[in-house]
Order: C-alpha cells, then sequence, then structure tokens
C-alpha cells in the first residue's frame, strides 16, 4: 500500500530523457544528481542524440524529456532554459593567439575550423555560421568531428581552431585553451523540452523540479 501511494504520487518509476553534448557537459549532471537526491526511487534512462534526433524521438514517445539546443519554436512542445553559454574560441595552446586574454571573432577569419558534424550539429552550426558572417567571414572547415571530444581532440593536434560553448571548459582536454571572445554578446541556450500532453505524476514531479532549479538568466 506504502509503494502503491508512492507510486502515485511519481516518487517511484522511471523517466526516458534524451540528451546532447553541450547539455551533458554543461548543467544535466547536477540536474540529475539534485533530482536523485530528491526521488531516489526514479530511474533515469539516457539517451545521446542531436537535437534534431531527440526532436523525432520526443514526438515519437521514445523519450519523455529532451535536453536540446534551441531555439525551438513548436507549438506541440513545452521548454524550460537550464543553460544559456557564452561563444568562446577554443585554440591548440601554442597557437599565436593562445597567450591573450580574449579575441575577437575576427582574428579567427583566416584559420582552419574544426566543427561538429552538420548532421547533428545544424542548430548551433546555423548560430555560429550567422555569428561568423557578421564578422565578416564564414569558417573554412577542414575536419568535422561526432561530438565534442572530437572536435576537441582534432583541435590539440594543431588541425584547426573552434568556437565552443564555455561550459566546454568543463572538459579536461589538455593541449587546448579556451578563451572568452570580445564583444560577443550571443548565448547560446539549452533547454529541457516535452510534449504538452497530459502528464504522469513521475514526469510532473521531473517538470516541478526544473522549474525549481532552472537558475535565474
Amino acid at each position: 500500500m506504502h509503494q502503491a501511494r508512492k507510486a502515485g504520487a511519481g516518487q517511484i518509476g522511471q523517466l526516458r530523457i534524451g540528451y546532447t553534448d553541450f547539455a551533458v557537459s554543461g548543467q544535466l549532471p547536477p540536474i540529475l544528481d539534485g533530482f536523485h537526491r530528491c526521488y531516489p526511487q526514479i530511474r533515469a534512462e539516457l539517451a545521446f542524440g542531436s537535437t534534431q534526433q531527440q526532436l523525432e524521438l520526443l514526438k515519437g514517445g521514445t523519450i519523455e524529456f529532451a535536453f536540446i539546443t534551441g531555439p525551438l519554436l513548436d507549438p506541440d512542445i513545452d521548454s524550460i532554459e537550464v543553460q544559456r553559454d557564452r561563444f568562446v574560441a577554443v585554440l591548440p595552446q601554442h597557437h599565436r593567439l593562445a597567450e591573450r586574454s580574449e579575441v575577437m571573432l575576427s582574428d579567427l577569419a583566416q584559420e582552419p575550423f574544426v566543427m561538429g558534424v552538420m548532421s547533428h550539429w545544424s542548430h548551433y552550426r546555423r548560430q555560429l555560421d550567422a555569428l561568423c558572417i557578421s564578422a565578416g567571414f564564414l569558417p573554412q572547415v577542414v575536419q568535422e568531428a561526432y561530438n565534442s571530444e572530437g572536435v576537441f581532440g582534432f583541435v590539440a593536434a594543431n588541425i584547426g581552431v573552434t568556437v565552443h560553448l564555455e561550459s566546454a571548459g568543463n572538459f579536461n582536454r589538455k593541449g587546448v585553451v579556451l578563451i572568452p571572445l570580445k564583444g560577443i554578446d550571443a548565448r547560446v541556450s539549452t533547454l529541457a523540452t516535452w510534449l504538452k500532453n497530459p502528464v504522469t505524476p513521475v514526469q510532473k514531479n521531473f517538470i516541478d523540479f526544473l522549474r525549481q532549479w532552472a537558475p535565474p538568466i
């Protein structure tokens, strides 16, 4: 009877959650840790995927929540912004600009770039391309990778530079330096999203936790 009451109150169960590279290097770990401390009998099943992949899984019912790269305009989906990142330059440690305290985006105009593959990083790359165009250039992409670890590895190998998010500072990758971009006020949002369908008690508890947890941004 006690367990049944807890289940009815959404204190027992599981959640199927999708996440991006940016989310897991940023705020997703403390979110999951905090929720588990509040609801230790709710188990999270996690699945990595691009923003587009997750939105398809979300609408198909395979996952219940998706942590994606914004912006998102979809009347069928609710969201909470859980992370907002500045852009940073990521350079090989022996790069000519690596000793600077900040760089201009235009300083990278003639540099070879390492980027995430368009099929997985399209939401981010569209925002970065717009930023670079405003600085007078399009990135010359010489190498692509499927995740941030690969991007940083290729930068460490001196194959090129990249522009990433400040949460990437949580990666402990030797051989690269992260430098703030001067004069760039744009931010990239990470959103926790779910369908606007009626929610289960477990889902409601997670949504309520996200609303209480989400820092003022």
